[in-house]
């Protein structure tokens, strides 16, 4: 059978199958329509149970009241002016403390009597029973206990009839066709739909019911509708599909033939119309799937790394070099702005950048990159070709350093032979004149100018160690003595800048260890002094010694300008400084002699408080250097 045919034959099965569709679609409706009536219903009733129970209690508050005021008066004024101000009480009746019936009054004759005897336990306000009379009204009989001045002196029951609670919201359910009971048992009515909600604290339920030919009124309707069009629209998509069928198949021969001429496929009319298409698209696919593999391969490829971006700058398609150089994944990049990870500045068609930043995370990288369009589907992308030059610009940061510090130690190296001379001969007639000096007062200025001599010479011989990098041996440090003078150094300065140094020891092990005595203190001294310089005037900085089996540590805390991320990345740098008279070498000297001695720095600065950490492991105990 010709395609023709089958398609005609398929075509009224469709306009047959369109009633069973619509006998389906009345049934589908029609639990639908109960449903969303049984959940409307439930709601409605769920919001009658808790209002009728609200203004039951709001009733029993009001009782509680008028039981307080109005019980002092005569029982029968008392039980009238209850019953006039609240229309839903229909019995007052009163007992006594232990429970005896003294005198009731009712509203109607249509409740019931009151009993003799109540149980005076519990002296609370308590629902003693829910009855039903004659005429099928609901009623609660309450129990209320008067208590003046902490004295029980009776009780009161009261009938509250729960329908007429119910009377304000009747309106609103009967414009919806409801109808409203309360009752005691669930039975169902037929040709009706129930819904039944449960009243919190008593043994009755809101009932709510309709018709059900009324709420299926809307699913019948459909069903007379669905058969009219249905006939029509029959007839009509028969008419109009045969119409349609004949005149598509024409076109669709020419397709087959054109195709099949172009990739040199012969003897068509031989197979089905659709299977000879479906030969020629799968022999198209193929070639275009060939050439398609062909340029993704270069594309992933290439040695450098690759971004196609669409005309609005939003990355396309980005190659297997790329993720692989740059630790990225697809889900991170495609989909997302260029100006995301690198300066939209850079991108300009046909152009090419020595140097660029990209950020991919946490991650910056330096980059060249080439930039060409390339135009598809008449739309207009931009190549950018992407080199990775982080390495060549880390190189080239190192090579800078270094020679930063080399100056930094040639200076310190010339300053120390430039002393050296004048030093020597400043000692030696110093020591001169002590000897031959026999004033006392006179000797000890002699000999100050000769500790004072002394010292300079020690400090020169420190700058040449600063200049080779290393101390002569290291040695047994006692790290709570050494720290002690540190702070006890720097008191004369931070008094001068009404600053308080507060040292805080916590020393749980042995506090000596093997180290490099001079360059231990070199580290101190320039942190403390560091923080001394950084802090606001009259606050406190804290240097807190900490020894323990493990590590000695110290922590340096001040509060003063806050160091900004970018200043964290340069503050150890030679000749970098933030201070209008510093020299920048305070901090490359820490970090050098740090590194020197095997400890470790680590610097945190936040709203103002700064930390500075100085680590030292004591399995290497500092010998680094």
């Amino acid at each position: 059978m010709k395609l023709r045919n089958k398609v005609l034959v398929v075509l009224l099965f469709v306009a047959l199958f369109q009633w069973v569709f619509s006998i389906a679609y009345f049934y589908v409706l029609k639990e639908d329509l109960l449903d969303r009536w049984y959940v409307e219903s439930k709601r409605l009733g769920t919001m009658l149970a808790e209002s009728l129970n609200l203004k039951l209690h709001e009733t029993i508050d009001k009782l509680k009241l008028y039981t307080l005021d109005y019980g002092d008066t005569n029982a029968e004024i008392h039980a009238w002016k209850v019953f006039n101000q609240l229309n839903g009480v229909f019995l007052c009746a009163q007992y006594d403390k232990g429970g005896n019936l003294l005198i009731e009054f009712d509203k109607t004759p249509t409740v019931k009597r009151a009993e003799p005897k109540i149980d005076p336990n519990p002296v609370k306000v308590d629902i003693l029973e829910v009855y039903q009379n004659e005429y099928s009204e609901h009623y609660v009989r309450v129990k209320v206990p008067r208590i003046k001045e902490g004295v029980l002196r009776d009780f009161f029951v009261y009938d509250i009839n729960l329908n007429h609670l119910l009377t304000e919201l009747y309106p609103v359910l009967l414009s919806m066709n409801l109808e409203v009971t309360l009752t005691r048992s669930m039975n169902r009515n037929e040709g009706f739909v129930h819904v039944f909600v449960p009243i919190k604290d008593m043994n009755l339920y809101v009932m709510l019911r309709q018709k059900e030919d009324k709420v299926l009124s809307q699913a019948h309707s459909f069903l007379q509708r669905a058969f009219f069009m249905g006939s029509i629209s029959t007839i009509l998509l028969l008419m109009v599909s045969y119409e349609i069928v004949m005149r598509m198949f024409v076109p669709l021969y020419r397709l087959r033939d054109e195709f099949g001429r172009w990739i040199g496929l012969k003897d068509l009319d031989k197979v089905e119309e659709i299977q000879a298409l479906s030969k020629i698209f799968l022999n198209v696919y193929e070639q275009l799937r060939k050439e398609r593999d062909l340029y993704t391969s270069l594309f992933n490829n290439v040695f450098d790394g690759m971004l196609l971006l669409d005309e609005k700058g939003v990355i396309m398609k980005v190659n297997r070099r790329f993720f692989e150089r740059f630790n990225a994944d697809k889900e991170s990049l495609e989909g997302r702005h260029i100006s995301e990870f690198l300066s939209t500045d850079s991108l300009h068609p046909n152009t090419f950048l020595p140097h660029a930043i990209l950020k991919i995370g946490d991650h910056v990288y330096h980059i060249s990159i080439y930039t060409a369009t390339l135009q598809m589907d008449e739309k207009n992308f931009l190549v950018c070709q992407i080199k990775d030059i982080t390495d060549k610009k880390e190189l080239e940061y190192i090579l800078v350093r270094y020679s930063k510090l080399a100056i930094a130690g040639e200076i310190a190296s010339s300053i120390a032979h430039q002393l050296n001379n004048p030093l020597a001969s400043v000692l030696g007639y110093a020591e001169v004149l002590h000897k031959k000096l026999e004033d006392p007062q006179l000797k000890r200025y002699a000999q100050a100018v000769i500790n004072s001599a002394l010292k300079c010479a020690d400090t020169t011989k420190r700058l040449l160690h600063l200049a080779k990098g290393y101390d002569k041996f290291p040695s047994v440090v006692d790290v709570e003595k050494l720290t002690e003078n540190v702070v006890e150094i720097l008191q004369v300065k931070a008094s001068k800048k009404s600053v308080i140094i507060k040292l805080i020891k916590d020393i749980r092990a042995q506090k000596h260890i093997y180290t490099f005595e001079w360059k231990l203190e070199q580290i101190l001294l320039n942190v403390v002094d560091n923080a001394i310089d950084s802090s606001f005037q009259g606050k406190t900085v804290e240097v807190s010694l900490r020894v323990h089996d493990s590590t000695v540590s110290w922590e340096v805390v001040n509060e003063g300008q806050e160091i900004s991320k970018e200043e964290e990345k340069l503050i150890f740098e030679p000749f970098y400084t933030t201070k209008e008279s510093g020299t920048g070498l305070g901090l490359t000297i820490v970090k050098r002699f740090a590194e020197d001695i095997g400890a470790k720095i680590e610097l945190k600065s936040q709203a103002n408080i700064t930390r500075f950490m100085i680590i030292l492991n004591r399995d290497g105990e500092g010998v680094g250097g």
